[in-house]
C-alpha cells in the first residue's frame, strides 16, 4: 500500500491517528507529525483520521469489509397514510420556524489522482437552443414550516408524492392534490414515535414490485437519535407502510444525511456517523443493507451493517435491477479530482463489501467548498447570496451497466467564483470514463446548484437544478441530454418556474440563507421514456417575511419517446389598468402534447387551465397595484413569454 500524508491549510503538518477503514473504528496511538508508509508505518488496512480543516492526500486502495448482523430494528409499526391525514389534529404538529442543520461535512480526502484514464467536461450554458416538451404544476409552498426544504419525491404510475422536510403530498400526476393532503412529515413517521425534527427525508418508487420507499433522519445530536425506513404494502401511498427505527443513538452516534437506494435484492441506505455531543466527530460512513424481498414480504427487518471513513457514500439506484451487485459512488475534488467506486456483492445474507474497488481520474478537478463555505450564488435584487451547499455527490443511477451522477462543483478548482452542476458517466466494471459535463456560465452571472439526474430506457438523460442569476430570482430548471447528443453536452437548457421574489431564509440573520439540500429526478415508470423532475424556486413571501421557497415538478418528454409537439399561444402580451384583472389566452397543439403555464410574481396568479395536454385555454390574473410605479412581470405559456404589465396607481 502506498503511504499518507496530511497537513493543515497553512501547509503544516499535523497530528493524527490510524483507524480502520471499514466498520466501527478503532483508535491506534498518535504519532507525531505523521506520515505513514514512506515516512512512518500504519498498521495494515488503515488509514489516517483527522480533524479540523485538513487535507488528505491519500492513494485510494481497495479494502473488503464483511457484514455486522443486526437481527431486528428497534421498532416496527404499520401506519396507514390516509387515515394519518384525516386526523383532525394534524395541522397542529406542524412547527413553525424550525431550520433543520446543515449536512455535516465529513472527513472528506482529495485525492491525489492516479493512472486511471482523465477526462475533461464540456459545459452547457443559457440560452436554451430549442423548445423542449414538458408540462408540470405546483407541488408544495413553503408553510415556513422547516427551512430548507430537502426537494423530494417520486413520481408512480398513479401519483405523484412530493415528501419534504416539511410536508408530504400525494397528487394525481396532473397535480390535483388528494383529499386531506398534505401532513407534516413528522406525521408520516409517527407510528414510530412523536417527532418533531425528522429530516432528510426520501422517496423513490419500485417499478418493479410496484411499492414506495422512504428513509429519514430523526432527532440529530440526541441521545435517541435514529434513522428512519419505510416500504409500502401496496402500490398505493396512501395505504399501509410498515416502517421500521434504527436507534444508533445507542451506539454513542447520530446519522446525518442519510441516502436511499435500491436494486434487485437490496434495499439500502448511508448515513454519516458523527459522536453525540459534546465530541461530536466524524466516525465513518455506516451502510445499512436490507434484503429487499424480505422487507416487502415479510416485513422482515433483519438488517445488515459496513462502513467506511473517508467521507459520505451515494448508492447508485439500480435501474437494471441487477442481483448480487450494488454500487456506492464518491466524489473528491481539489488539485486533481477522482471517483471512487465501491461495490456490494454476494447473495443477501453473505454480502461483502469492497471500500474503494476502483478509482477513476478527473482531469479538470474542482473545489468542493464555495470560498469559506459562505452564501454564494447572487439574485436580482438582493445584498443576501444563497447557499449552495458543497460537491457530495447528490444522487447516482445504474443504467445499462453503467452509472451516472450529478452534483455541484465550484469553479475553478484554485479560486471559485462560480457554481456549476456536472455530471459523468462511468463504466464501473472496466473502471473507465465515458462522459462529463458541466452546466455552468463561465461569466459567473448564472449559477447553478444542487442538481439530480436520471436516464431513460433510450439513454437519454435529464439533469434537473436551481439557476441562480444575477439578473433574476432562484428557479427551477433542467438540461435534457438525447442520447444522440455529442459527448459530455446537454444541449436542451431550459428554465421552467422562474423565481417570484428575492429569498431570504428563515435563519438568515444567525448563520445562512440556506437553500436544497438536494433535488430528485426520474424516469417515468409508465413508459421508461418520459422524465420527471421536482425542483425549487423563489416564491413570493406573505406579509411578515422576506423569503420563502416553492417546488415544481417537471414531466419532459424527450424527443427519442416520438411526441412531435409545436406550440401556438395567441397572445404575446397583457396589459392592465391599476385595478388588475384576469386575461384569457388560447394554445393550440397536437393531441395529448404537455405544457404548463406559470408566472414570475406573487401578484400573477394561474387560475385555470395547467398543466394542459393537447389545445386549450389559460385564466391567469393580475392582482391590483396600489403603488405608483407600474408592475412589469412575465406569464410564461407553453414556453412563450407572455409579457404582462399593471400600470401604476395615480
Amino acid at each position: 500500500m502506498r503511504g499518507y500524508s496530511f497537513k493543515t491549510s497553512s501547509g503544516e503538518k499535523s497530528d493524527g491517528s490510524c483507524t480502520q477503514t471499514h466498520g466501527i473504528s478503532s483508535t491506534h496511538p498518535k504519532t507525531s507529525g505523521v506520515e505513514c508508509g514512506e515516512h512512518a508505518e500504519c498498521p495494515e488496512g488503515l488509514s489516517v483520521a483527522f480533524s479540523g480543516r485538513l487535507t488528505l492526500v491519500y492513494s485510494i486502495f481497495a479494502v473488503a469489509a464483511f457484514a455486522q448482523i443486526h437481527p431486528h430494528a428497534g421498532a416496527r409499526a404499520t401506519v396507514k397514510l390516509d387515515a394519518i391525514a384525516r386526523e383532525e389534529t394534524r395541522q397542529n404538529l406542524l412547527h413553525p420556524g424550525r431550520i433543520v442543520h446543515r449536512p455535516v461535512e465529513t472527513a472528506r480526502p482529495l485525492a491525489n489522482g492516479g493512472a486511471a484514464p482523465a477526462m475533461s467536461p464540456r459545459a452547457t450554458v443559457d440560452p436554451d437552443p430549442g423548445y423542449t416538451v414538458y408540462g408540470g404544476f405546483a407541488a408544495i409552498l413553503d408553510p415556513y414550516g422547516a427551512t430548507p426544504p430537502d426537494t423530494g419525491g417520486a413520481a408512480g404510475p398513479r401519483h405523484v408524492v412530493t415528501m419534504l422536510n416539511s410536508l408530504v403530498a400525494i397528487q394525481s400526476r396532473s397535480g390535483a392534490i388528494l383529499p386531506n393532503y398534505p401532513i407534516d412529515l413528522n406525521q408520516f413517521w409517527s407510528g414510530l414515535g412523536d417527532f418533531t425534527d425528522t429530516f432528510d427525508p426520501r422517496l423513490q418508487y419500485d417499478a418493479e414490485n410496484d411499492r414506495w420507499i422512504a428513509s429519514a433522519g430523526v432527532n440529530a445530536g440526541a441521545p435517541n437519535a435514529a434513522l428512519l425506513i419505510g416500504v409500502s404494502q401496496t402500490g398505493d401511498p396512501g395505504g399501509n407502510w410498515n416502517q421500521f427505527r434504527i436507534d444508533v443513538g445507542a451506539t454513542g452516534h447520530w446519522a446525518d444525511y442519510p441516502v436511499l437506494g435500491f436494486n434487485g435484492n437490496w434495499i439500502v441506505v448511508s448515513a454519516n456517523m458523527f459522536r453525540l455531543p459534546p465530541q461530536g466527530a466524524y466516525d465513518r460512513t455506516e451502510l445499512f443493507v436490507f434484503n429487499k424481498s424480505e422487507l416487502y414480504r415479510n416485513g422482515d427487518d433483519k438488517y445488515v451493517t459496513f462502513g467506511d471513513n473517508l467521507g459520505e457514500f451515494c448508492p447508485a439506484r439500480d435501474y437494471d435491477q441487477v442481483a448480487d451487485t450494488f454500487y456506492w459512488m464518491q466524489a473528491f475534488g481539489g488539485e486533481s479530482g477522482t471517483i471512487r467506486i465501491s461495490v456490494l456483492k454476494g447473495p443477501p445474507g453473505a454480502e461483502q463489501f469492497i471500500a474503494g474497488a476502483n478509482a477513476i481520474a478527473i482531469q479538470d478537478s474542482w473545489a468542493e467548498n464555495s470560498p469559506d463555505g459562505d452564501d454564494f450564488a447572487p439574485q436580482r435584487n438582493s445584498y443576501a447570496k444563497v447557499d449552495t451547499g458543497d460537491s457530495r455527490l447528490q444522487n447516482c443511477i445504474l443504467r445499462a451497466g453503467t452509472i451516472w451522477c450529478a452534483h455541484t462543483v465550484f469553479l475553478p478548482a484554485d479560486a471559485p467564483n462560480r457554481s456549476a452542476a456536472q455530471w459523468f458517466q462511468v463504466d464501473p466494471a472496466a473502471s473507465q470514463p465515458l462522459q462529463l459535463g458541466r452546466i455552468e456560465d463561465p461569466s459567473g452571472a448564472n449559477f447553478y446548484a444542487f442538481p439530480s439526474i436520471a436516464v431513460n430506457g433510450n439513454s437519454d438523460a435529464l439533469i434537473g437544478y436551481t439557476r441562480f442569476s444575477l439578473n433574476g430570482y432562484p428557479s427551477a430548471g433542467f438540461a435534457l441530454r438525447a442520447a444522440s447528443d455529442p459527448p459530455n453536452t446537454a444541449p436542451r437548457n431550459t428554465i421552467y418556474k422562474r423565481g417570484e421574489a428575492p429569498y431570504i431564509a428563515i435563519g438568515y440573520d444567525e448563520g445562512s440563507n440556506r437553500w436544497g439540500d438536494f433535488s430528485a429526478t426520474m424516469v417515468d415508470p409508465v413508459d421508461d421514456l418520459t422524465f420527471w423532475t421536482i425542483q425549487e424556486y423563489a416564491a413570493a413571501p406573505t406579509e411578515g417575511y422576506l423569503g420563502r421557497w416553492g417546488t415544481w415538478w417537471a414531466q419532459i418528454v424527450p424527443p427519442s419517446a416520438g411526441m412531435s409537439c409545436a406550440y401556438a399561444v395567441a397572445a404575446s402580451n397583457a396589459a392592465f389598468d391599476a385595478g388588475g384583472g384576469t386575461a384569457t389566452i388560447a394554445v393550440a397543439t397536437g393531441a395529448g402534447c404537455p405544457w404548463m403555464a406559470a408566472g414570475d410574481a406573487g401578484w400573477l396568479t394561474i387560475l385555470s387551465g395547467s398543466p394542459g395536454a393537447g389545445s386549450g385555454t389559460v385564466v391567469f390574473s393580475a392582482g391590483a397595484n396600489a403603488g405608483a410605479a407600474g408592475l412589469q412581470g412575465t406569464v410564461t405559456i407553453a414556453g412563450q413569454a407572455i409579457a404582462v404589465s399593471v400600470s401604476g396607481a395615480r
